[in-house]
């Protein structure tokens, strides 16, 4: 099929709105799935990339994000990103902030600013993110919730 790079939202921030119990079981869930899929990914030689914002997110289940991405972090054909506690606002909110203090400290000058210098600094630029071609919403919803 020719397919590389696959993305899968995972856990967008507006989740956290969810019932406690339903999201400590959603992160005991992708916690589970990356610990027993590690061995496949090795034999399928794929790389497997988290983005999003990990200050809530349970330290077992980072433990486990960090060992599953340094684990496959030299495959190079297949990415597997996982968006955990992600939304497309944050992510360019985060971008924006690490231009302005960027600036700040004299590491960049404001006419250095541009597409190419916003997209370094997206979360989704942990590989060639590439834009997506195809979105599968499996709720039903028609619309794209916050997505990349």
């Amino acid at each position: 099929l020719g397919i590389h790079t696959v993305s899968a939202f995972a856990f967008s921030t507006e989740n956290w709105g969810r019932n406690k119990i339903e999201v400590k079981c959603i992160m005991s869930l992708i916690q589970y799935q990356l610990k027993s899929k590690i061995k496949y990914w090795h034999r399928k030689e794929v790389r497997v990339s988290v983005i999003g914002n990990r200050t809530k997110i349970p330290e077992s289940l980072i433990r486990t994000i960090q060992e599953t991405e340094e684990a496959t972090k030299n495959y190079k054909n297949k990415h597997l990103i996982l968006a955990i506690d992600y939304s497309g606002r944050f992510d360019m909110l985060r971008a924006c902030k690490s231009i302005v203090k960027k600036t700040e400290n004299g590491l960049i000058r404001e006419e250095d600013v541009d597409e190419a210098l916003v997209e370094r600094e997206l979360l989704t630029n942990c590989t060639e993110f590439p834009n997506p071609d195809f979105l599968i919403r499996t709720s039903g919803e028609e619309r794209i919730s916050n997505f990349f």
